[in-house]
């Protein structure tokens, strides 16, 4: 049985989508400009593309960042993930980025009950440190409140508060 068929479709979804959700909410979470904001984007595309290279004996962990077998298959799957996020995001009106964090919160604790009722306990606390690595990841990848890229801090309140509550809800022992 692969690990993909553990879980129904919506499940593997959840799975598969929790990691860059928690990185959009992060980004989200602090206030720094659009530079600033790409930083994060590409902090949070760098966190998922280099998975493997951190977990290469996790399985759920590598089905989740398998290379697509062609670009028009990455295609498909990028465009179905947009529409299905975005979707979602409607659902639960979801339009600042408090909210948005609400539904990551509400999607990382599914995905912990997921984990903690189908997989092997090694391979479910790499994966919530996998999602809360990307989450610092994220929140160190630029500066909030500066100017010019001179000042401000690392790591905002508000990503602060987040990733607090991100390493309670993946029940985490890691000081942040």
């Amino acid at each position: 049985m692969s690990v993909q068929e553990k879980y129904t479709e919506e499940e593997w979804f959840l799975l598969k989508t929790t990691p860059s959700l928690v990185g959009s909410a992060m980004a989200g979470a602090g206030n720094s400009g659009i530079m600033g904001t790409m930083k994060e984007a590409m902090a949070n595309v760098r966190s998922i593309m280099e998975a493997n290279n951190e977990y290469p004996e996790n399985p759920l962990i590598g089905s989740i960042v398998q290379k697509p077998a062609s670009r028009e298959e990455a295609k498909e799957m990028a465009g179905d993930y947009k529409e299905r996020l975005m979707s979602r995001m409607q659902e639960n009106n979801v339009k600042k980025a408090e909210e948005l964090a609400e539904l990551t919160i509400s999607d990382v604790e599914a995905a912990c009950a997921l984990l903690d009722e189908r997989e092997d306990a090694d391979v479910a606390m790499e994966y919530k440190n996998w999602v809360f690595g990307i989450a610092i990841k994220v929140a160190e990848a630029a500066k909030e409140g500066g100017f010019l890229g001179f000042g401000g801090t690392q790591v905002s309140e508000g990503e602060q508060a987040l990733l607090e509550r991100l390493k309670t809800t993946l029940c985490l022992d890691e000081a942040v």
